[in-house]
């Protein structure tokens, strides 16, 4: 109550000195001043009004056709950007498609070459067997025993000397013209009575400790009962060479007198085996025993691998063969390096070997034509505007990229990356077998530039054999923001993610004084915009910008990753359009100038004519006054003159 009366006293006294003052007092006490400001009055207070309302009006309209163009502007940019995501999502499943095509293509060639070679192996024993068996039935190797049998005595004496005339030159023949190491003759007591390599062997006892447990041993047992296969076992006579037999009996009648056998030379196995016709720079085929051993070279190691114990083939394709079963899949192999492989099983009479034709997924995924400089991935890369596409295997190990940068090569599980945002997506990838994405991170391989990924994988029964990884082009994403049509002098568009961080570059980098403001933390976007675009509202207001300025701003959310079981919290952008206010209202301003001054010219004139008009009038009014005063005094015929100006 007291402040009421305070402010009312002071209200009482401003206007008692208003009164005191009196400015109104020129006009009261002239006729013509009071004609004058009447006639302004009336004709620019009508017109001020006007102008204020029509200033008011245009403002009005301006910022609301500037709103609906930053919604339009906003629109477009958001459904330009949610196309580019999308468009490169369906780049992945091409990408995986391709990859699931090449490795259908890698594995009909391995598969085609490996039946070839199946059949080679198989026909090549089984002729073989044949020969040997053929031989067992000769009557000059009946004849041959006998007299080996009768020379007795010492191995290399005058009488076995004779013998080996006469009978050597057919076995050294046999043995040369069908590709053996060696051919023996044993005797039914398991002496060998001769040989064509002539070996330390010759004249020992397949029987004795020495011999019984090893490959000749088993191949004499078993060959003085049947046509048999003697599978590969080291055997020192032959300096430690690994070798195989084929034995069958001699008989004479029914009685077994001895057994011939042969020694299978590893050269032949390896001239069929080691073809590498249309298996490219990494292809190969080979041959593992029971004992995970090798029983044919491989093509990748200079030394022998048959039965070389520091090259042990324990892999799922050799157990799988192993049992009767065919297949194919994504490996390990012996020397711990990913391959499409192929395998099935060989049988050779009653030993079973697996067979496996692999090739090393970096040749089979990533082609490279005839003649062409650039793979396939690198062609998709530049044709499409990756900064890098990569392949990395189910354990995380990235063994292809196009750029080859520091992460070319480690693992992205357990490596030195493994808590980037690639490594962070790998693990995501490989828990949903769906696809993935990381959203924009300082990348160490990259010297911490921002970089995000998407991710696929190749599914296969249920299991991830590969994944495709894309790096986004940043480039791609400033060309769609960056485009300032519609927008002005001060406008731009721009995304922000849930870190506040910018998505893209800002056009005015330079007035900004920095080179980048994607992740920059000097250039933070924390404004009534960013903050309800990430909370899933859309808005249009003037507010202050990331700069402090006033703006008209539109913006709205982007949902770039829908939340699953492992991000829970998904991906989502602003986007943020906005255009000074300043620039805005400049217009508005200039109208406001002009109306101002053709107020003022309004009001000059205004002036000017009722300026003449109470001239005219205060005229007239004081010839009347001295008439009046004429009549007073009696002077009847006085006359006013009348002023028509």
């Amino acid at each position: 109550m007291g402040k009421k009366k305070k402010n009312f006293s002071r209200a009482a006294n401003l206007m008692k000195r208003v009164k005191e003052w009196g400015p109104f007092r020129p006009i009261a006490e002239s006729i013509r001043n009071k004609l004058l400001t009447s006639l302004m009055s009336l004709a620019l207070i009508p017109l001020v009004l006007l102008v204020l309302f029509m200033n008011n009006r245009y403002s009005n309209v301006l910022e609301e056709k500037t709103f609906s163009n930053l919604r339009a502007v906003e629109n477009i940019k958001s459904a330009n950007i949610k196309s580019y995501l999308e468009n490169r999502r369906y780049d992945m499943n091409v990408l995986v498609q391709t990859v699931e095509t090449l490795r259908s293509k890698a594995f009909n060639q391995l598969v085609s070459i490996q039946k070839l070679k199946k059949e080679l192996i198989e026909n090549y024993f089984a002729e073989r067997l044949s020969d040997v068996n053929i031989l067992s039935d000769l009557p000059i190797v009946l004849e041959a025993m006998a007299a080996f049998e009768r020379a007795g005595g010492t191995v290399g004496g005058t009488e076995w000397k004779a013998v080996e005339r006469i009978y050597a030159p057919f076995l050294v023949n046999f043995t040369e013209n069908y590709g053996y190491y060696d051919t023996f003759l044993v005797s039914s007591s398991g002496k060998i009575i001769y040989t064509v390599a002539q070996e330390s062997d010759l004249g020992q006892n397949l029987t004795s400790d020495e011999f019984k447990g090893g490959p000749a041993g088993q191949a004499f047992e078993k060959g003085l009962e049947s046509l048999t296969f003697q599978d590969f076992g080291e055997y020192e006579p032959a300096g430690g060479v690994p070798a195989a037999f084929i034995s069958a009996p001699i008989k004479s009648g029914d009685k077994t007198i001895g057994v011939i056998m042969v020694q299978v030379s590893v050269d032949q196995i390896n001239a069929i085996m080691q073809d590498r016709t249309g298996m490219g720079k990494t292809g190969g085929t080979y041959l593992v025993g029971a004992d995970r051993l090798f029983r044919s070279d491989s093509v990748h190691v200079r030394e022998s691998t048959v039965m070389n114990p520091a090259f042990v083939v324990d892999t799922m394709g050799v157990a799988e063969a192993l049992a009767g079963r065919s297949g194919q899949g994504v490996v390990i192999d012996y020397r711990g390096e990913y391959t499409l492989s192929s395998w099935m099983p060989v049988t050779v009479h009653s030993v079973t070997w697996a067979m496996l034709a692999e090739v090393d997924v970096t040749e089979a995924f990533v082609p490279k034509g005839e003649g062409e400089e650039q793979d396939f991935f690198t062609k998709y890369k530049e044709g499409y505007g990756y900064y890098d596409l990569g392949l990395i295997n189910p354990d995380g190990y990235l063994f292809y990229s196009v750029e080859k940068g520091k992460d070319y090569q480690t693992n992205m599980l357990t490596g030195p990356y493994k808590n980037s945002n690639l490594g962070r997506l790998v693990a995501r990838v490989l828990k949903n077998k769906a696809f993935g994405m990381a959203d924009f991170e300082k990348y160490a391989p990259n010297d911490n530039a921002p970089a995000a990924f998407f991710a696929q994988p190749v599914i296969r029964e249920g299991k991830v054999e590969l994944i495709v990884a894309a790096k986004l082009s940043l480039d791609q994403i400033n060309a769609i923001m960056q485009d300032r049509t519609g927008l002005g002098e001060t406008g731009e568009t721009y995304l922000v993610g849930s870190d506040q961080l910018w998505r893209n570059d800002s056009s005015f980098l330079k007035e900004l004084g920095v080179k980048t403001t994607v992740l920059n933390a000097k250039t933070k976007v924390d404004t009534r915009a960013s903050q309800s675009a990430l909370n899933g509202e859309k808005g249009t207001e003037v507010i202050e910008d990331y700069r402090g300025r006033k703006v008209l701003s539109s913006w709205s959310p982007l949902t770039v990753m829908e939340p699953d079981d492992t991000n829970p919290e998904g991906i989502r952008w602003a986007v943020i359009a906005d255009i000074a206010y300043s620039e805005v209202n400049r217009p508005v301003r200039k109208m406001a100038v002009f109306s101002f001054g053709a107020v003022l010219v309004v009001a000059l004139l205004v002036l000017f004519v009722s300026f003449l008009l109470a001239r005219g009038l205060t005229t007239q009014v004081n010839h009347i006054m001295d008439l009046f005063g004429e009549i007073g005094i009696g002077n009847f015929e006085a006359r006013t003159p009348v002023t028509t100006q």
